[in-house]
């Protein structure tokens, strides 16, 4: 079974001149596939998008669509559409194409399709092995043509940036967490990517803001994950996780004594993550952040990385 993708808008792009560099995306995918990357190579000759399904690493998506644009020789030759040895020959979309069978170390993972869609525009659409062999010739004819700003658009919410995200003063402060410590009231805000969602494929991430006696600070990362902080004088322990997990279980990473289970926190707006944060006892180290019956040492870990909680603890680690 196909799905159907029409997550961005498009143009035909056969009425534009060659010059608008066009791009190809998939329209079908396999059931359950998803867009994970898009990525941009050769100062924007090549541009990639990564599809699987969800929890996919990008680095391991196992489809790849890949647009040489403007008539260059790619420096990956897996997207040469000049002809390999061993390589077959087929049709794509009414195109002479290449049926290629992709090796590492002589040892074949992957199959491809080469064809030039139209002048100035080599497409190759890859499948590693896992993916069903009818499916490759599927997605490659349905891919569709996009313009230079529809690409613009999604790869700024599906690129590399997107998806590791960055504080930046244009996010949207949202209160998610509040509670009080020593008779102060810290609160964690969630930084909103501006106009979010704006296509079902947006993968920007939220960030995060704490809150303590006058202190703000942000998380060291965003996206879904823990942060260790010192704010206001006081450790905390904050961030978020992208699975269905109401609570949060935090415990030593090394030793044991603290043992703190937590609520998650569902925003009104934003990624579709649950939020989370606690202060943690003073003279802790690294914790690990995990589903409540999941074993600490699977969890994710947030440690401090600089300044004097980073010296304390490596030197209390030995």
């Amino acid at each position: 079974m196909v799905a159907v993708l029409a997550a961005v808008v498009t143009v035909d792009a056969s009425t534009r001149n060659d010059g608008a560099a066009p791009s190809a995306v998939a329209r079908t995918l396999p059931t359950g596939y998803r867009l994970l990357l898009t990525a941009e190579y050769e100062h924007g000759a090549v541009h990639v998008a990564h599809y699987g399904k969800r929890g996919t690493e990008p680095a391991d998506a196992p489809l790849t669509i890949a647009s040489v644009r403007g008539g260059r020789n790619p420096a990956n030759h897996d997207y040469d559409y000049e002809p390999h040895r061993g390589d077959g020959s087929t049709t794509v979309r009414g195109h002479p194409a290449i049926l290629r069978t992709l090796t590492d170390e002589d040892q074949p993972y992957a199959r491809e399709l080469v064809w030039k869609e139209r002048p100035g525009l080599v497409v190759a659409v890859t499948a590693d092995f896992p993916v069903r062999k009818r499916k490759l010739p599927e997605v490659a004819e349905g891919v569709r043509i996009i313009d230079q700003p529809a690409w613009a658009s999604l790869h700024m919410q599906t690129s590399y940036a997107a998806i590791i995200g960055h504080v930046t003063r244009d996010l949207r402060r949202l209160h998610v967490k509040r509670g009080r410590i020593g008779g102060h009231r810290w609160t964690l805000f969630a930084l909103i990517p501006r106009h979010y969602p704006l296509s079902r494929d947006d993968l920007r991430v939220s960030c995060y803001e704490l809150s303590y006696r006058g202190r703000h600070r942000n998380g060291l990362d965003c996206g879904p994950g823990p942060n260790w902080r010192r704010v206001g004088g006081r450790i905390f322990v904050f961030g978020a996780t992208s699975l269905p997990l109401r609570h949060v279980r935090i415990r030593p990473w090394r030793g044991t004594g603290l043992d703190l289970t937590i609520r998650t926190v569902l925003a009104r707006r934003g990624p579709r993550v649950r939020y989370y944060a606690t202060p943690l006892p003073e003279g802790i180290c690294a914790v690990s952040v995990s589903a409540p019956r999941e074993a600490a040492r699977n969890g994710s870990v947030a440690a401090p990385i600089r300044g004097r909680d980073a010296h304390r603890c490596a030197h209390a680690s030995g």
